[in-house]
């Protein structure tokens, strides 16, 4: 059952990760054009592609938090019990963890196209 749910867990998060790639990828490409020649913006376009499917999974799939499910790690020593309610849990968990994962990098490339801006127009912040 462990096992089952970390396939489902990590196949929920490259299904995420996927649609973030998919839902953000001309404005990506927009973003990179503007701030760089075309040849990079191909290139950082994959590479931010990458790191949001690497980003995603590592979020999403948090094996230190299923370990309970073998380890045990509840008041009394015992393994947690992984019945239906618990799945629904970590399904849910997983699902928002990576979207918020996914925010967080938005925001970071958007404070780093932000900066090159400043940067280029020679204002300081």
């Amino acid at each position: 059952m462990f096992i089952t749910l970390l396939l489902v867990t990590f196949a929920i998060s490259i299904g995420v990760a996927t649609a973030v790639v998919r839902l953000f990828r001309s404005a990506l490409a927009v973003i990179l054009a503007r701030l760089v020649t075309e040849e990079l913006a191909f290139a950082w376009q994959r590479y931010m592609e990458f790191a949001i499917y690497v980003v995603g999974v590592s979020g999403g799939v948090r094996v230190w938090e299923l370990e309970k499910y073998i380890t045990g790690r509840s008041r009394d020593g015992k393994a947690v019990e992984l019945n239906t309610d618990r799945w629904v849990l970590e399904v849910y968990r997983t699902i928002i963890r990576d979207a918020a994962e996914h925010c967080l990098d938005a925001l970071g490339l958007l404070r780093l196209c932000a900066d090159r801006v400043r940067d280029h127009a020679g204002i300081r912040a």
